[in-house]
């Protein structure tokens, strides 16, 4: 049963306790979890550690910091509008509920790693995983739903990182692709989003039985190949946004009856600071969740799951095919110069970068950082190459803006500026993409996806 409360459903407390299942929650914190999901919570804020980074206290509208994820993460307040703010246009903090970091810190990413997230898009955790992988790691974010893929690349094009790739396969053809070469990967499972009634983006309907049965059962689907992509004494985290135990607990402990002496909890080895939020009751240790009335977040679910050492290996990642080299070149004196020239994918008309030390099957089944994009027979350079955070490319020009004028700028205008030719644009020091300079003006290559509307007095 439900009803309406403002813009957002109210769900009775006998339908959330049937989708909590053997669960145990009081009559008192039930209702109060229910009366969670009747209001908006408070929005948060990571910031982005990749190159010169914000100063936190800086930020008049940060609150107190999210206690399980130990890297600059921050509650902020609702009116402040984080998103709207030039600061966020150039990448230098990602606005995300706090629940969706409980996987990240539970997954732990270390420099060098190779860490798959497999559903990736649009991107919060991927950006996250990026900032702890140092300079020899390598993310590959997959993404089987194609039209969710531009939010995913716009969003690590804007956060500026480099040690990645991006892909579009089912679970199970990546897994048939590259079995056992993973030593972490991440599972941010498609769910019934119970919790995301409290943005009025779910309804009633998501704590129907016959909708969390379906999503259990692509779950099953998922975290099947999700496990056969971790190297032996990998690991792997299966988190969601729901609080359906079907599809949470009950399906950790259904797969490791399936897989008994492969896979198993790993109760002991999560990170100390996490322990406080550690599901109790009938959970096992090694499941974690945060609720809506006690986190201050939507809620969220992640389980940390080792693979032993010693299990006898599957085949081998199929290996590279020789890559066709560019059909041309691509000359970027006109833009600025590199360090050390990229090593490029091209193709018809996209040249993405390889990051240098990254997996031999990268060049085949993902793309990295766009570096430019060809319109006819002329190339362009990309959105991603304005904001990469490396200092590895040096544009010839950079133009420093006003607020006022950034905010045209971010709003898709053209500026009038003496400039000539390519030029980054930036505010406050922070890029915030491509223009190019004639006669006075400065022409906005922008792409409309990477528009904010700037709130005004920022």
């Amino acid at each position: 049963m439900s009803t309406m409360r403002g813009m957002l459903e109210v769900i009775d407390a006998r339908t959330v306790a049937a989708a909590l299942g053997p669960l145990r929650v009081d009559s008192h914190e039930l209702r109060a979890l229910c009366d969670s999901l009747a209001r908006r919570p408070r929005p948060a804020m990571r910031i982005n550690l990749l190159g010169p980074a914000l100063d936190s206290a800086a930020l008049s509208f940060v609150s107190e910091p999210v206690a399980w994820y130990r890297r600059e993460a921050y509650f902020v307040a609702p009116e402040a509008r984080p998103g709207r703010r030039i600061e966020f246009a150039a990448g230098a903090y990602y606005v995300q509920d706090a629940g969706s970091l409980l996987p990240v810190a539970l997954l732990d990413p270390q420099p060098g790693e190779v860490i798959c997230d497999l559903c990736a898009s649009p991107g919060g955790k991927a950006t996250a995983i990026v900032e702890h992988l140092g300079e020899e790691g390598f993310l590959l974010a997959n993404e089987a739903v194609a039209d969710r893929l531009p939010p995913l690349r716009l969003n690590l094009a804007r956060h500026g990182g480099w040690r990645y790739g991006v892909s579009n396969l089912d679970p199970s053809r990546l897994a048939e692709e590259l079995p056992e070469t993973f030593d972490a990967v991440l599972v941010d499972a498609p769910c019934s989003g119970q919790s995301l009634l409290s943005r009025g983006q779910k309804g009633g309907g998501a704590f129907a039985g016959r909708t969390i049965e379906h999503c259990a059962a692509r779950q099953r689907r998922i975290l099947a190949a999700a496990a056969r992509l971790v190297r032996p004494g990998g690991r792997l985290v299966y988190s969601t946004c729901t609080f359906s135990f079907v599809e949470n607990e009950g399906l950790v402990l259904a797969f490791l009856a399936e897989h008994a002496g492969e896979w198993s909890l790993a109760g002991g080895d999560g990170p100390l600071h996490l322990r406080p939020y550690r599901a109790t009751d009938v959970s096992p240790h090694g499941c974690y969740r945060l609720w809506p009335h006690r986190d201050g977040c939507l809620g969220a679910f992640a389980a940390l799951l080792r693979r032993a050492d010693g299990v006898p290996a599957g085949p081998s990642p199929r290996t590279a095919r020789n890559e066709r080299p560019p059909s041309g070149t691509i000359d970027f004196a006109e833009w600025g110069f590199w360090r050390s020239l990229p090593r490029l994918t091209i193709d018809a008309h996209q040249a993405f970068e390889r990051p240098a030390g990254s997996p031999n099957w990268a060049g085949r089944l993902c793309r990295g950082p766009e570096v430019c994009f060809r319109s006819g027979r002329t190339w362009f350079p990309s959105y991603a190459l304005a904001m990469r955070r490396d200092g590895r490319f040096t544009p010839h020009r950079v133009v420093e803006l006003s607020e006022s004028q950034a905010a045209g700028y971010l709003a898709g205008r053209a500026l009038k500026h003496a400039a000539r030719g390519w030029a980054i644009v930036a505010a406050q020091g922070l890029a915030l993409g491509w223009s190019k300079g004639s006669e006075g003006t400065l022409k906005n290559h922008l792409p409309a996806s990477a528009r904010v509307m700037v709130s005004s007095g920022q």
